[in-house]
């Protein structure tokens, strides 16, 4: 298999060698280097070196979350769907492989889809490293704080090993039409390469498992997750962003995983799956928990955006602002620099012209989007950014998103300290509303979407009927689903909404051509390519129908 290619001959001491050389290079502790590790590391003595200092488990947890938040994933590629989903069209056509993510032609050869392959597989392989030393670690050894946080570790490393195997399910597993649909009709086609533990000679070459036997590891990580991942709040942020401010103030687990999330994702994957009763049962524990509330609505005019790690996030990815590159896997992403927005982004990427008409008269589109607006002059240390109003006629009139945008990032505003939301409050309250409707319960449905709603147009409380005339009567799933667009517009869930609902071919009959070409419609654009890269390296591996 391609990404393992590399360690499939390493031994079990090779491996341990390589675990012992990083706590080396990574530990100021003392304890560590009194180890005579350059003679004995072995899967005797491992979990004595970690025993005695617990704490670096996080550092290897840690490389799983910076993967995910690299620029191959969450910190720019993923967002490449947007295109797919048209969201965002395409300025810069000088990469083919760009492009078709905006015709909807994806091909085996695409090295984008390549690398965020391969990042996912080594995120997973940080999870299973992770989980690997805590099984050589003698829990009842430790005292009670030690033993909770390497529990807490070890819940983490689940969820996280969960959520990856989950987006690459949602990626590359078959579905749609030529399979029935989705889950529980195409339970029996080809899935992904699931990864359960640490890769060696033995089981580095490996098949794909089918989607059923890809959910039912899900759901037994996170169940497991949820017996010893910690339960603690995430630190609330009431910073207001103003000149002058910069996101330095991070600390390592400051909107890590926690039980709410592993709630907040078991719920969504039995959402996937249709099994609405335990999708119900576990958004309540969210949503019951009176830690979390929406926050306030964007203010358009002072610039404010949903401040990081406010009372809404569930899981984010964190970045801050660093000294440091801002490549590969760094605590900023590019989300700015290629989608716009900001003084020296490349503009790679610019909001689909029919995005507006499709918002409509709804508030949201100034929180998603600058439509409408130029920048005129950033902010400096001192002094707010200005904008300017521009002619939307205009045809050669391009507008960027906002959501990412650090409009007091003064040193370098193209690449964004903003956090990734995975999972928000408001996302759990309109997949609520979506299992209410499917159990018939219309009424709770619509109040839920009306809380989100009401929010989106200022009301001072969502809780009691709105007065700017933007509740609705009844909700209907087709409302609905132009409420999650308008929602969680540009935050990498309208692919995986579209393709779960089945209507990728109406949705592509609405956007017929983009600055790239024609839009393509054909059955296995429900899904990802296997990389061509990845067919060739594993004998195993079977490409996925119609690539």
């Amino acid at each position: 298999m391609l990404v393992f290619n590399q360690i499939k001959n390493i031994n079990m001491k090779i491996k341990y060698m390589f675990i012992a050389g990083c706590l080396l290079l990574t530990s100021a502790c003392s304890d560590f280097l009194d180890h005579p590790l350059t003679t004995s590391v072995s899967d005797d003595n491992i979990g004595e070196i970690i025993q005695r200092n617990p704490t670096k488990l996080g550092e290897f947890l840690g490389s799983a979350y910076r993967s995910l938040g690299s620029i191959h994933l969450y910190g720019r590629q993923t967002e490449y769907m947007a295109t797919m989903s048209h969201e965002m069209d395409i300025d810069w056509l000088g990469e083919e492989q760009r492009n078709q993510w905006a015709i909807n032609g994806l091909t085996s050869t695409n090295k984008n889809v390549e690398e965020a392959y391969i990042k996912y597989y080594k995120a997973l392989a940080s999870t299973n490293l992770t989980l690997d030393l805590i099984d050589h670690i003698d829990l009842e050894a430790l005292d009670e704080e030690k033993k909770t946080m390497v529990m807490n570790f070890q819940g983490e490393s689940l969820f996280l090993r969960a959520f990856i195997h989950f987006d690459l399910l949602r990626l590359f597993g078959e579905q749609g039409p030529s399979f029935g649909g989705t889950y529980p009709n195409n339970k029996d086609a080809k899935g992904i390469i699931l990864r359960e533990g640490v890769a060696d000679a033995s089981n580095a070459i490996t098949a794909r498992s089918t989607i059923e036997e890809c959910y039912q590891l899900i759901i037994k990580d996170l169940k497991k997750a949820e017996t010893c991942i910690g339960d603690n709040q995430i630190p609330v942020n009431t910073t207001i962003p103003g000149p002058g401010y910069t996101d330095t103030d991070y600390t390592k687990d400051q909107g890590w995983a926690q039980r709410p999330a592993v709630h907040a994702l078991l719920g969504k994957v039995y959402l996937y799956m249709s099994d609405f009763t335990n999708a119900k049962i576990e958004f309540e524990k969210v949503i019951g928990d009176s830690r979390f509330k929406l926050d306030k609505p964007v203010n358009f005019t002072d610039y404010i955006q949903h401040t990081d790690n406010n009372p809404e996030c569930i899981f984010s990815l964190q970045y801050y602002l660093s000294s440091g590159s801002a490549y590969e896997d760094a605590p900023q992403h590019h989300l700015v620099r290629i989608f716009g927005g900001a003084p020296g982004a490349w503009n790679n990427f610019f909001v689909d012209k029919r995005t507006a008409a499709r918002f409509g008269n709804d508030p949201r589109l100034n929180e998603a989007t600058l439509y409408g607006y130029n920048v005129k002059s950033w902010s400096t240390a001192t002094t707010k950014p200005e904008f300017e109003q521009v002619d939307t006629s205009d045809p050669t009139y391009r507008y960027y998103q906002r959501k990412y945008i650090d409009f007091y990032n003064v040193s370098s505003p193209v690449f964004s300290t903003k956090n990734v939301d995975i999972i928000r409050l408001a996302d759990i309250y309109l997949m609520y509303a979506e299992v209410m409707l499917k159990l018939n319960s219309a009424d709770v449905a619509t109040e839920y979407v009306n809380k989100v709603r009401r929010r989106a147009w200022g009301e001072s409380n969502y809780d009691v009927p709105g007065t700017k005339g933007e509740d609705f009567t009844t909700v209907t799933m087709e409302m609905l689903q132009e409420e999650r667009y308008k929602e969680l517009f540009f935050e990498n869930t309208r692919w995986y909404d579209i393709c779960r609902w089945g209507i990728l071919e109406q949705e592509l009959a609405k956007y017929p051509s983009t600055n790239a070409g024609t839009v393509h419609y054909d059955p296995q654009d429900y899904y990802l390519p296997i990389p061509e890269s990845e067919m060739r390296s594993n004998p195993l591996m079977k490409q996925s129908k119609g690539y």
